[in-house]
């Protein structure tokens, strides 16, 4: 005769977070620049090395900007880069010739 077996105790492998998450709330949807209306537009608030950031997102868009002043006011690594111009939706035309390498936008 075969006697039964005690069925042996699983350990517990639910993973813990080491450190508690920070969640960045989103705004709302608004459209980027004023009178213009785009539904492909996000206003989301952000930090960056510490510091709350309005991050401006389109869906169109191919490239992320951030302003040469935030990124002095940071103190943010920049590199020279082969220029390129962007064409907003006011026709201004706005030169971009540095880029900060170490920056990552993660949603």
């Amino acid at each position: 005769m075969i006697a039964p077996t005690k069925e042996p105790k699983l350990k517990d492998t639910t993973l813990k977070p080491k450190e508690k998450d920070t969640p960045q709330p989103a705004t709302h949807m608004v459209p980027t620049l004023a009178g213009y209306t785009n539904l492909q537009k996000l206003k989301i608030e952000g930090s960056l090395e510490q510091q709350s950031v309005i991050i401006l997102i389109d869906a169109r868009s191919t490239h992320n900007f951030i302003s040469s002043k935030v990124a002095a006011h940071l103190m943010l690594q920049k590199e020279d880069y082969n220029g390129f111009e962007v064409k907003v939706v006011n026709d201004q035309i706005l030169k971009c010739n540095q880029k900060c390498p170490w920056v990552k936008l993660i949603l």
